[in-house]
């Protein structure tokens, strides 16, 4: 599609949702808007190849299934998580007011990386589970933790603002992971800043102040 004039995907029968849309690595889907969807499957977009500037919106499930690359995109509205992944790249997007959560990263084994994306309003979690690098995101106003991450080790979160979150601001639960220059401000829940009972990521040049409680556990 063109910037002004994208490729629309939805039911040719208003109001009636449909199945699924899967994109191939080598593929490229550039503006585009991807509606009312998700119908029978666990999302909306099942995508290994590259999306660029579009809007994914109103799955009855998760928006998209990603391991490949989205970039300078809108995933909003969707009634599971905005994406979820193994690998790949989330860049430069809004993630907003999905039913879940955010981001969700779902594998044990993930090389999944989410840079300079604003992540607000979602019901849940901002970014969940397992996610190998969480750098230079706005996490704001979503009713769990702006970041809650555990599963593999090694993770690193740096450079974000994690602010007015319900649950808490970041939970990171592995002694391997680190969280290095974070602003974490004005969340109205849970903790400042924790890991779990067995373990809790290492916490550095961070800048915490006016949280629900500010100690760490």
């Amino acid at each position: 599609g063109e910037e002004y004039n994208p490729i629309i995907f939805k039911n040719s029968n208003d109001g009636e949702n449909w199945g699924r849309i899967v994109i191939y690595d080598g593929d490229v889907l550039r503006n585009c808007i991807i509606q009312y969807g998700g119908s029978g499957n666990d999302e909306m977009i099942l995508s290994s190849g590259i999306m660029d500037s579009c809007i994914v919106i109103y799955s009855v499930t998760s928006g998209i299934s990603n391991s490949g690359t989205i970039s300078n995109s809108t995933i909003s509205n969707n009634g599971g998580y905005g994406v979820s992944g193994e690998i790949g790249i989330v860049l430069n997007s809004q993630i907003a007011d999905n039913g879940s959560g955010g981001i969700s990263g779902s594998s044990w084994n993930s090389d999944f990386k989410i840079e300079g994306n604003l992540i607000e309003h979602n019901q849940g979690d901002g970014i969940a589970g397992a996610v190998k690098l969480v750098q230079d995101n706005i996490l704001f106003s979503n009713t769990g933790y702006g970041i809650s991450m555990d599963g593999i080790s090694n993770m690193t979160i740096t450079k974000n603002q994690v602010i007015a979150n319900s649950s808490g601001g970041i939970r990171l639960a592995d002694d391997g992971s680190t969280a290095s220059y974070n602003v974490i401000a004005n969340n109205t829940g849970g903790y400042a800043y924790h890991g779990k009972d067995c373990c809790m990521g290492k916490l550095t040049n961070s800048t915490i102040y006016n949280n629900a409680n500010e100690s760490y556990i």
